[in-house]
C-alpha cells in the first residue's frame, strides 16, 4: 500500500479543482472585457459600479450601500457617461438616461 500523498486520484481532484479555478479566471476576465468594450465611458475608477465594491478573499461582489464614487462629475451615469435622472427623493438613487443604468450593474471581476 502507498501512503504518499498525493496519490494518483488525489492528484487528478486537484488537477480538475486548478483547471476549473482556471475557467472560471478566464471566464470572468472575458466577460469583464466585453462589458468594459459595451460600455467604453464607464468610471475607472469603481468599475461602474458608482461605489468601490466590497473585496472578499477570492472574489469582488457590487456594492450594497455606502458612499457614491467620487470620480465622475455629480449627476453622471457611472457605465456610459451620461446624465443621470434627478429622482424626486434626494435619498434616492438617479437613472441614467440613456443606459439605464441604477447602481445596478459594474464590470465583473474575481
Amino acid at each position: 500500500m502507498n501512503d504518499e500523498w498525493p496519490n494518483e486520484q488525489d492528484a487528478a481532484l486537484m488537477q480538475q479543482e486548478w483547471e476549473a479555478e482556471q475557467q472560471a479566471y478566464a471566464d470572468i476576465a472575458r466577460m469583464a472585457e466585453e462589458w468594459q468594450t459595451r460600455w467604453p465611458n464607464h468610471c475607472r475608477a469603481c468599475g461602474g459600479w458608482g461605489a468601490s465594491p466590497i473585496r472578499h478573499y477570492h472574489y469582488m461582489e457590487p456594492p450594497d450601500g455606502g458612499d457614491p464614487c467620487e470620480a465622475l462629475p455629480e449627476g453622471r451615469c457611472y457605465r456610459c457617461g451620461c446624465e443621470l435622472t434627478q429622482p424626486d427623493d434626494p435619498c434616492e438613487l438617479g437613472t441614467c438616461k440613456t443606459c439605464g443604468w441604477r447602481f445596478d450593474d459594474g464590470a465583473p471581476s474575481w
